[in-house]
């Protein structure tokens, strides 16, 4: 919860609405075992660690990140979010971030026309411009030693604010 007394911003809206849409996904709330979106306060949760995770499992943390912003029309602007993805996965197998990334991408790319709408609708009612993902970063692997994988990708959301005239 913001402690700050100001208006919530449309990169805001489209984090939590994409936090939505991937902690309701049902093979993401199979394998994933510790979210972290920048919710908690101060003291109430433990280091970002491997240690969290049970073997077969996995953590991810998302942290956003505004981009620059460019006039479209008179009066509205388009953007973007950028939300970074770090992810500790217990094992050594190679196979298991790649799926991951695969799993996290197919969340909003369903292939299911009704729920890939209804993702794409809640992001344009969050202040996306599309409302389509584009996983720009493709995950990389910061490290491993065998025992567990370390990971990073980003995914960039278009955004779209227009002011009263």
């Amino acid at each position: 919860m913001a402690t700050l007394d100001l208006n919530t911003a449309p990169e805001t809206k489209i984090l939590r609405a994409f936090e939505t849409i991937l902690k309701c996904d049902p093979t993401l709330k199979r394998v994933v075992k510790v979210w972290r979106t920048w919710r908690e306060k101060p003291g109430q949760n433990p280091p970002f660690a491997i240690a969290q995770v049970p073997p077969g499992q996995v953590a991810i943390r998302i942290t956003p990140t505004n981009g620059p912003d460019e006039w479209l029309f008179p009066g509205t602007f388009k953007g973007a979010v950028y939300l970074h993805f770090e992810c500790l996965i217990q094992g050594g197998d190679a196979d298991d971030p790649l799926n991951l990334w695969h799993a996290i991408k197919l969340a909003f790319y369903t292939g299911v026309a009704n729920t890939q709408n209804a993702n794409q609708q809640a992001l344009i009612a969050a202040g996306a411009y599309t409302g389509l993902p584009l996983f720009s970063a493709p995950f990389g692997y910061v490290g491993t030693d065998a025992t567990f994988w370390e990971c990073q990708g980003t995914c960039k959301i278009e955004t779209m604010l227009t002011f009263n005239s």
